[in-house]
Protein backbone atom coordinates (compact mmCIF):
# COMPACT_ATOMS: atom_id res chain seq x y z
CA UNK A 1 0.00 0.00 0.00
CA UNK A 2 1.72 3.41 -1.17
CA UNK A 3 0.76 7.07 0.15
CA UNK A 4 1.48 10.21 0.07
CA UNK A 5 0.32 13.29 2.63
CA UNK A 6 -2.60 15.13 1.26
CA UNK A 7 -2.13 18.18 -0.64
CA UNK A 8 -3.96 20.12 1.88
CA UNK A 9 -0.41 19.89 3.59
CA UNK A 10 1.13 21.79 1.03
CA UNK A 11 -1.33 23.83 0.76
CA UNK A 12 -0.92 25.23 4.40
CA UNK A 13 3.22 25.26 4.56
CA UNK A 14 2.86 27.72 1.17
CA UNK A 15 -0.12 29.98 2.98
CA UNK A 16 2.42 29.99 5.59
CA UNK A 17 5.21 31.39 3.66
CA UNK A 18 2.56 33.41 1.30
CA UNK A 19 1.68 35.50 4.45
CA UNK A 20 5.27 35.90 5.83
CA UNK A 21 6.15 36.97 2.28
CA UNK A 22 3.19 39.44 2.07
CA UNK A 23 4.33 40.65 5.58
CA UNK A 24 7.85 41.42 4.47
CA UNK A 25 6.66 43.37 1.05
CA UNK A 26 4.28 45.31 3.33
CA UNK A 27 7.36 46.01 5.06
CA UNK A 28 9.21 46.82 2.07
CA UNK A 29 6.78 49.67 0.77
CA UNK A 30 5.67 51.51 3.91
CA UNK A 31 6.43 55.06 3.57
CA UNK A 32 9.04 54.62 6.28
CA UNK A 33 11.35 51.97 4.67
CA UNK A 34 14.92 53.48 3.89
CA UNK A 35 16.82 52.14 0.96
CA UNK A 36 18.81 50.01 3.23
CA UNK A 37 15.81 48.47 4.77
CA UNK A 38 14.44 47.98 1.14
CA UNK A 39 18.11 45.89 0.01
CA UNK A 40 17.32 43.87 3.50
CA UNK A 41 13.34 43.13 2.84
CA UNK A 42 14.62 41.91 -1.13
CA UNK A 43 16.90 39.90 0.75
CA UNK A 44 14.60 38.10 3.09
CA UNK A 45 11.60 38.13 0.01
CA UNK A 46 14.27 35.66 -1.62
CA UNK A 47 14.67 33.88 1.26
CA UNK A 48 10.98 33.16 1.46
CA UNK A 49 11.12 32.60 -2.24
CA UNK A 50 13.81 29.82 -2.22
CA UNK A 51 12.04 28.31 1.04
CA UNK A 52 9.00 28.00 -0.69
CA UNK A 53 10.83 26.31 -3.52
CA UNK A 54 12.20 23.87 -1.12
CA UNK A 55 8.90 23.23 0.55
CA UNK A 56 7.14 22.21 -2.69
CA UNK A 57 9.85 19.67 -3.96
CA UNK A 58 10.37 18.04 -0.65
CA UNK A 59 6.72 18.08 -0.29
CA UNK A 60 6.11 16.11 -3.07
CA UNK A 61 9.90 13.61 -2.53
CA UNK A 62 7.25 11.92 0.84
CA UNK A 63 6.16 8.68 0.28
CA UNK A 64 4.79 6.28 2.22
CA UNK A 65 4.82 2.17 1.93
CA UNK A 66 2.97 0.28 4.06
CA UNK A 67 3.93 -3.81 3.46
CA UNK A 68 3.12 -7.41 5.45
CA UNK A 69 6.25 -6.82 7.24
CA UNK A 70 7.46 -3.02 7.02
CA UNK A 71 6.30 0.80 7.13
CA UNK A 72 8.32 2.40 4.75
CA UNK A 73 9.17 6.48 4.61
CA UNK A 74 11.16 7.42 1.39
CA UNK A 75 11.64 11.68 1.27
CA UNK A 76 14.30 14.12 0.18
CA UNK A 77 15.25 16.61 -2.14
CA UNK A 78 19.16 16.55 -2.07
CA UNK A 79 19.98 13.97 0.31
CA UNK A 80 17.38 10.74 -0.09
CA UNK A 81 16.47 9.12 3.28
CA UNK A 82 14.52 5.35 3.08
CA UNK A 83 13.54 4.58 6.54
CA UNK A 84 11.93 0.95 7.43
CA UNK A 85 10.59 0.29 10.58
CA UNK A 86 8.95 -3.36 11.25
CA UNK A 87 5.76 -3.28 12.26
CA UNK A 88 6.37 -6.63 14.75
CA UNK A 89 8.79 -3.56 16.65
CA UNK A 90 6.15 -0.83 16.91
CA UNK A 91 5.26 -0.59 20.78
CA UNK A 92 2.42 2.37 19.85
CA UNK A 93 0.41 4.43 17.26
CA UNK A 94 -0.46 7.63 18.17
CA UNK A 95 -2.57 9.78 16.29
CA UNK A 96 -2.31 13.75 16.53
CA UNK A 97 -4.80 16.26 14.91
CA UNK A 98 -5.20 19.75 15.30
CA UNK A 99 -8.62 21.40 15.19
CA UNK A 100 -7.59 22.76 12.09
CA UNK A 101 -6.69 19.28 10.89
CA UNK A 102 -9.79 17.60 12.61
CA UNK A 103 -12.59 19.61 10.43
CA UNK A 104 -10.46 18.66 7.14
CA UNK A 105 -9.68 15.24 7.98
CA UNK A 106 -6.17 14.69 7.93
CA UNK A 107 -3.60 14.23 11.12
CA UNK A 108 0.04 12.75 11.95
CA UNK A 109 0.38 9.28 12.67
CA UNK A 110 3.51 9.31 15.31
CA UNK A 111 5.17 5.60 15.99
CA UNK A 112 6.84 4.37 18.66
CA UNK A 113 9.32 1.41 19.39
CA UNK A 114 11.17 0.60 22.13
CA UNK A 115 14.79 2.08 20.92
CA UNK A 116 13.29 5.59 21.28
CA UNK A 117 11.49 5.43 24.97
CA UNK A 118 8.00 6.86 25.62
CA UNK A 119 7.99 10.58 24.47
CA UNK A 120 9.97 10.63 21.33
CA UNK A 121 8.53 8.80 18.20
CA UNK A 122 10.77 6.70 15.96
CA UNK A 123 8.52 8.45 12.67
CA UNK A 124 6.04 10.74 11.96
CA UNK A 125 3.60 10.23 8.98
CA UNK A 126 2.64 13.88 7.91
CA UNK A 127 -0.37 14.99 5.93
CA UNK A 128 -1.89 11.50 6.96
CA UNK A 129 -5.54 10.96 5.68
CA UNK A 130 -7.94 9.08 8.28
CA UNK A 131 -5.35 8.87 10.30
CA UNK A 132 -7.23 6.89 12.58
CA UNK A 133 -8.30 4.29 9.65
CA UNK A 134 -4.60 4.30 9.03
CA UNK A 135 -3.33 3.12 12.27
CA UNK A 136 -6.27 0.06 12.64
CA UNK A 137 -4.70 -0.89 9.13
CA UNK A 138 -1.03 -0.72 10.32
CA UNK A 139 -1.96 -2.48 13.56
CA UNK A 140 -4.43 -5.58 11.91
CA UNK A 141 -1.53 -6.05 9.76
CA UNK A 142 1.24 -5.74 12.70
CA UNK A 143 -1.39 -8.95 14.58
CA UNK A 144 -1.45 -10.71 11.44
CA UNK A 145 2.00 -11.25 11.44
CA UNK A 146 2.17 -12.01 15.20
CA UNK A 147 -0.51 -14.54 14.86
CA UNK A 148 1.62 -16.57 11.73
CA UNK A 149 2.82 -19.59 12.95
CA UNK A 150 6.35 -19.99 13.18
CA UNK A 151 8.03 -23.40 12.00
CA UNK A 152 8.09 -24.92 15.29
CA UNK A 153 4.58 -24.59 15.95
CA UNK A 154 3.81 -25.40 11.98
CA UNK A 155 4.57 -28.58 12.34
CA UNK A 156 2.66 -31.77 12.43
CA UNK A 157 5.15 -32.42 8.87
CA UNK A 158 4.58 -36.50 8.55
CA UNK A 159 7.93 -36.25 6.89
CA UNK A 160 9.72 -34.24 9.56
CA UNK A 161 7.85 -36.71 12.13
CA UNK A 162 9.35 -39.68 10.77
CA UNK A 163 12.74 -38.02 10.61
CA UNK A 164 12.76 -37.31 14.22
CA UNK A 165 11.66 -40.88 15.51
CA UNK A 166 14.39 -42.55 13.01
CA UNK A 167 16.98 -40.11 15.02
CA UNK A 168 15.59 -41.00 18.32
CA UNK A 169 16.16 -44.77 17.16
CA UNK A 170 19.46 -44.06 15.96
CA UNK A 171 20.10 -42.82 19.64
CA UNK A 172 19.01 -45.24 21.22
CA UNK A 173 20.85 -47.67 19.14
CA UNK A 174 24.13 -45.39 20.08
CA UNK A 175 23.53 -45.71 23.89
CA UNK A 176 23.18 -49.15 24.35
CA UNK A 177 26.12 -50.22 22.55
Amino acid sequence: MNFKPTNILLAFWLLWITLGTVAVYALMYSDIATEDQLYFNYFIGGIFMAISLFLVLYFFSINYVLDDKYLTRMSGVLWKQRRSIPLEKLTNLDVRQGPIERILGFGQLWLFTPSTGSDKPEEKLIGIVKPHQLRETILAKKDRMSSTPTLREESKDPVLEALKEIKNVLIEIRDKD
